[in-house]
């Protein structure tokens, strides 16, 4: 008896039809039941099979079986590739792990060249091709690193968000940035939130790149989401609302603001930005007397010039306010200034307020020339005390003693702009006058401050003065953007259009020249 497939034959008799494709039905009953069962079941037969074929050379024998020896082929090559597809991802997930390690103790060309490894064996997923990105960045590898970022993210559509916010902050560290470069920062950060919508740094950055731009409502939206991420954001939404009209919003950010940077000196006294945060957020409050103890007690501590900066700007709003609420509080405004000329002595918005004070009541005029005649005595704030006199006392046509303060003045500050502009405009008004030295100095002042028109309002009269007419003109008309209902500027436009004779267009500006100002 031999037995096939479990079927039992008496020797010497031929099997039925059954028999004969027993291996074949065999096989597809295989195919239903299990890929396992067919498997095992091929491989048994085959013995058989072949003992069979090789005793009686019966080509037959073979042919029956080819079926089931092709399942068997077909069964080990998906069984042989598995395993290999298998050890593949597992090595792949192995370089990967050596990739990460390599990083965190920042061997970046280790971790480049593992995470490439990994890459190639089927780890392709698209947080280990930003980590591959980074690492290369790091390594210097800059063409691995673009090619990386351009596949994660592309400008023109969204695909990975760690990817898309890492290339914005890369765009917005560049310096200087031009539009386009912005322009390029905020269309990444939108595709950072179009696939992460709530992700609270893309909408910080791009709340912040709004209010740098001015565009404090499109601003406030990103930065409410933002301000419980960094309370920079918190105060940058104080003030976005306040710039807004908003006062109720600012003072609400602006309190949570104040108490997280509190917060942070109490635990530690000598961290200066937050000292300055705190500063500002309690000056954005108008908490005027708090803002000053603040950065005075943090001036006590370390002599910082950001301190002293603040403190100006502190008291001269302070300032502001007074006079603001009580115009008649000259005096108090004025010794909140005179404090600021103690930790900043050459800040020029200081001379514009002061000056502002001297052309007001005789009493507290009086009192603030003698308060810069000490300043000048004792050695205090010396440069813009002999700006400030030599100003006022052109204005009331004392010019012997006008210049003697704008000369010291413009050779103790010869690099400050308004000094200079004062200097310049006395040598060219006064006599003798001394045009061409007036016209060097205020030159030099245009060429570095190219876009402060008042700078050049005053070299334009300075050429008229001259009779240079066409330059004199180019740059009153540009002061005009700015200032475009100034009678001298328009006088002095009359005369040099008089003089190139077109004498409509001079008619012109002497009739503008003798409106009511508004």
């Amino acid at each position: 008896m031999s037995r096939l497939f479990g079927k039992v034959t008496p020797q010497g008799a031929k099997p039925g039809l059954l028999g004969r494709f027993g291996p074949i039905v065999g096989g597809l009953l295989s195919i239903i039941a299990s890929p396992f069962v067919l498997l095992v079941r091929a491989f048994s037969f085959l013995p058989y099979l072949l003992s069979g074929w090789w005793g009686k050379r019966e080509t037959k024998h073979l042919l029956f079986g080819i079926p089931t020896i092709l399942l068997g082929l077909v069964t080990c090559f998906f069984v042989v590739n598995g395993k290999v597809s298998g050890g593949s991802q597992k090595r792949g997930m192995l370089y990967r792990s050596a990739g990460q390690a390599a990083f965190a103790v920042e061997e970046w060309d280790k971790a480049t060249l593992f995470y490439e490894r990994a890459i190639e064996m089927g780890i392709s997923d698209p947080a280990t091709k930003f980590e591959l990105a980074k690492s290369a960045e790091q390594s210097g590898d800059n063409a691995v690193k673009s090619a990386v970022m351009e596949s994660l993210a592309p400008a023109d559509r969204p695909v990975f968000a760690p990817a898309h916010l890492w290339k914005a902050a890369t765009v917005l560290s560049m310096q200087p940035l031009n539009r386009e470069q912005v322009q390029l920062a905020v269309v990444h950060l939108r595709h950072v939130l179009a696939l992460a919508p709530k992700d609270p740094l893309a909408h910080g950055m791009l709340g912040d790149i709004y209010f740098q731009l001015g565009r404090y409502e499109d601003a406030v939206p990103y930065l409410v989401v933002a301000s419980y991420e960094k309370p920079v954001w918190c105060l940058m939404l104080a003030k976005a609302c306040a710039l807004i009209g908003d006062k109720a919003a600012a003072k609400t950010y602006g309190i949570r603001a104040q108490q997280v940077f509190r917060k942070q000196l109490s635990e530690n006294p000598e961290d200066i930005e937050a000292r300055l945060d705190l500063g500002e957020a309690t000056l954005l409050l108008e908490e005027f007397p708090d803002a000053v103890r603040i950065l005075q007690e943090g001036l006590a501590l370390n002599d910082e010039v950001r301190y002293k900066k603040a403190l100006t700007q502190i008291l001269i709003q302070w300032s502001d306010s007074i006079l603001e609420k009580d115009p008649s509080q000259r005096k108090q405004a004025f010794q909140l200034l005179a404090s600021a000329l103690e930790y900043a002595p050459k800040e020029m918005l200081l001379f514009d307020r002061i000056n502002r004070l001297l052309k007001g009541q005789e009493d507290s005029a009086t009192e603030i020339e003698a308060f810069l005649l000490d300043n000048i005595a004792q050695g205090r704030a010396v440069g813009i005390s002999h700006l400030i006199l030599g100003t006022a006392l052109y204005e009331r046509s004392d010019a012997k003693n006008a210049g003697f303060h704008l000369d010291r003045a413009f050779k103790l500050l010869p690099q400050g702009p308004i000094v200079a502009n004062n200097f310049a405009w006395y040598l060219s008004r006064t006599e003798p006058a001394d045009p061409e030295r007036a016209l060097q100095i205020i030159s030099e002042v245009v060429s570095l401050f190219p876009d402060e028109v008042e700078y050049r309002d005053t070299k334009g009269h300075i050429l008229v003065s001259m009779s240079r007419w066409d330059e004199a003109i180019s740059n009153l008309e540009a002061s005009l953007v700015r200032f475009p209902n100034r009678s001298a500027t328009h006088i002095a436009l009359g005369k040099a259009y008089a003089a190139l004779g077109q004498p409509e267009i001079a008619k012109r500006h002497n009739a503008l020249a003798v409106l009511p100002q508004p």
